[in-house]
């Protein structure tokens, strides 16, 4: 499984999106300057913590929101989230420093890179920017909650974590990957566009629906519904991948010998509503279950 290796490798250790509008599976309003997404709703709750300086701490299990942009260029992180904290950045933008959101305390932070005791929600807004070198995320932490949140040319990830859940998301552009995770992934309404070298990338599992791609999507195991990845370095790249009523097609942009629309070790399964173009299997050939195999 060397393609798979290679793209776990880049995954884990760290050009403009060209978007069909026929293959958008929902549609969103961008704005040119903040890119936020349309529909957001507020929080449900009185907010707890207003933040408004960069590198401010909201308390476990507390509700935060944005009252104003933040720019926080040139800090380390934009916000801490205790374990069980929400940040509502109420449709604003929020500017990355190294890091953006972390989900964690401070202490527990800088113990480990992945803030790994930390959970955390962030809604309604956009996070943009961070450094093109080092290990730098929009959001970072051990259970990730994003709802409506826009992540544009972020660092080297715009996400890293161990199970991350996603609903009406927007990931554009990243410098490197769009998201590593260690455990499972859930994605309902995500845009990934622009391609990276780097792949849409879970250690276990990852379950698309009504999502768009145009990055590499890789884990153990894949299930696409109602889903499409296209213009991808690699498609799907898993042991095993199942696809209802979706689409991978026009992927292998890199030309590599072991890319294809769908790369997988055991055969993929797709049902009557499903296409792709090129399928290849680890022990060689392909599937035969793509229209070009």
């Amino acid at each position: 499984m060397k393609a798979l290796h290679l793209f776990a490798a880049i995954a884990l250790w760290i050009t403009p999106a060209i978007v069909r509008a026929a293959d958008l599976p929902v549609s969103y309003t961008i704005d040119e300057k903040a890119l936020k997404v349309s529909g957001a709703t507020s929080s449900a709750h009185a907010a707890d913590v207003v933040v408004t300086a960069c590198s401010q701490e909201v308390p476990a299990g507390a509700t935060a929101v944005l009252d104003a942009d933040l720019n926080c260029i040139g800090a380390s992180t934009a916000v801490f989230l205790d374990d069980g904290a929400s940040l509502d950045l109420q449709g604003h933008l929020l500017y990355a420093g190294i890091d953006g959101v972390l989900c964690g305390t401070p202490d527990d932070c800088a113990r480990s890179a992945t803030c790994k005791r930390g959970s955390c929600t962030v809604m309604n807004g956009t996070i943009r920017g961070g450094p093109a070198f080092g290990p730098s995320a929009a959001l970072r932490g051990d259970r990730l909650t994003a709802i409506g949140v826009t992540f544009t040319e972020n660092g080297e990830f715009a996400l890293v974590g161990r199970r991350i859940t996603l609903t009406d998301v927007i990931i554009d552009r990243p410098v490197l990957a769009p998201l590593a995770a260690r455990g499972r992934v859930s994605a309902t309404n995500v845009q990934v566009l622009g391609p990276t070298s780097g792949s849409f990338f879970s250690r276990t599992r990852i379950d698309m629906v009504n999502s768009y791609s145009e990055s590499t999507v890789e884990a153990r195991t894949v299930h696409l519904v109602s889903s499409t990845v296209t213009l991808a370095p690699g498609g799907v790249i898993a042991w095993r991948a199942r696809l209802e009523n979706s689409t991978v097609r026009g992927n292998n942009r890199l030309a590599c010998f072991e890319c294809a629309d769908l790369v997988t070790s055991r055969r993929p399964l797709l049902d009557a509503t499903s296409f792709c173009e090129h399928s290849l299997r680890r022990s060689g050939g392909t599937w035969g279950v793509c229209s070009l195999d």
